[in-house]
């Protein structure tokens, strides 16, 4: 797989300069999991962000289900920016689910290069979470 080009289509990471592009392909690392695994739960510390290449996940607050995640959607960005602990707990609901991990120190590294419509994404998605 071409993780540059696999970065360049997702939109949040679209517009970052392919230095940048380049440097999360290195820094990234893929991680499997099965159904049922939790990945991680509401409250704990940020260590990095997924994206998820197949699969399906469910991001709960609290007991509630509040978003069914898969192919080519993230997870965890809030957190990571924002140093707080994790908003949600995210959980594998199909029978596996492949995912590239962005640990929190390669994110440090691009995360003042976040284009404006990622900027907003992110706003809105901590938005969202805050209106919960």
């Amino acid at each position: 797989m071409d993780k540059v080009k696999f970065f360049e289509n997702i939109p949040f990471f679209s517009h970052l300069p392919k230095e940048n592009l380049e440097q999360m392909a290195d820094a990234v690392e893929q991680r499997l999991f099965n159904k049922h695994n939790i990945i991680f739960r509401e409250g704990d510390n940020a260590d990095g962000m997924y994206i998820i290449l197949f699969g399906e996940v469910e991001v709960a607050i609290g007991m509630k289900v509040v978003a069914k995640l898969g192919i080519n959607d993230f997870f965890g960005e809030i957190a990571l920016i924002t140093s707080e602990p994790r908003s949600a707990s995210v959980g594998v609901v199909s029978p596996n689910c492949s995912t590239l991990f962005l640990s929190k120190e390669a994110f440090e590294k691009i995360k003042y290069k976040v284009s404006p419509d990622g900027q907003k994404e992110i706003l809105r998605r901590i938005y969202e979470n805050r209106k919960r």
